[in-house]
């Protein structure tokens, strides 16, 4: 199996956010979206990854309290990216 056939099962549609987005404005997306990530894009460039891993640890850190954080702040930065045609059995070594 490759990596586009994961991305076919997936689907197409891509959720995105900026950097600069507040948190619990990515997190509203997520929620209306029912999208377990966000691809956070900056000058139409992947900047990050924001998922409800990263959402979860903000929330515990933060004590639940949110103001001001910004996607930025918790996003993974610069993610290891893979071309479509990759296998998946290729993933476990990266």
């Amino acid at each position: 199996m490759q990596v586009r056939e994961i991305i076919r099962l997936k689907g197409g549609t891509l959720f995105t956010t900026t950097p600069n987005a507040l948190l619990v404005e990515a997190i509203a997306a997520m929620a209306e979206y029912d999208a377990g990530s966000l691809v956070v894009m900056s000058g139409g460039k992947m900047a990050g990854m924001l998922t409800f891993r990263e959402v979860l640890k903000a929330v515990n850190a933060a004590k639940g309290k949110l103001e001001g954080v910004t996607v930025a702040q918790v996003m993974v930065a610069d993610p290891v990216t893979v071309p479509p045609s990759m296998p998946v059995d290729e993933l476990r070594r990266l």
